[in-house]
C-alpha cells in the first residue's frame, strides 16, 4: 500500500505586514516550502530573510530603514509563526 501525504490544513498561512505604507505578506515560517526553508536556514537570519522577502514580498527588504527595524520584523514573524529563535518549523511541531 502506498502512503498518500495529506494536504496541509486550510488555515491562515500568511504573515501580513505594512512597511512605509506598503502592504506585504509572506508565508508563516512553518508553511514555507521545504526547499525555501532549508535555504533560509543555510543562509542565516539576515540573508535568509532577504531571500524569502525577495521571493514573496518584492521590494520589502530594501524598504527596511535599518537592521533594528528588520530584527523587529523577524521577531514578530517568528512569534506569529510560533517558532522560537534558532528553532526550525520541524522542531516546533514535535
Amino acid at each position: 500500500m502506498v502512503f498518500e501525504v495529506p494536504k496541509a490544513p486550510n488555515r491562515a498561512k500568511k504573515f501580513e505586514f505594512t512597511l512605509d505604507g506598503e502592504s506585504y505578506s509572506v508565508p508563516l515560517l512553518k508553511y514555507l516550502k521545504p526547499s525555501v526553508a532549508a535555504e533560509m536556514v543555510e543562509l542565516g537570519d539576515l540573508l535568509g530573510t532577504r531571500m524569502v522577502l525577495n521571493k514573496y514580498a518584492p521590494g520589502a527588504f530594501e524598504a527596511f530603514a535599518d537592521t533594528d527595524q528588520l530584527n523587529i520584523f523577524i521577531a514578530a514573524w517568528r512569534e506569529e509563526s510560533a517558532i522560537g529563535l534558532g528553532e526550525s518549523s520541524a522542531s516546533s511541531d514535535s
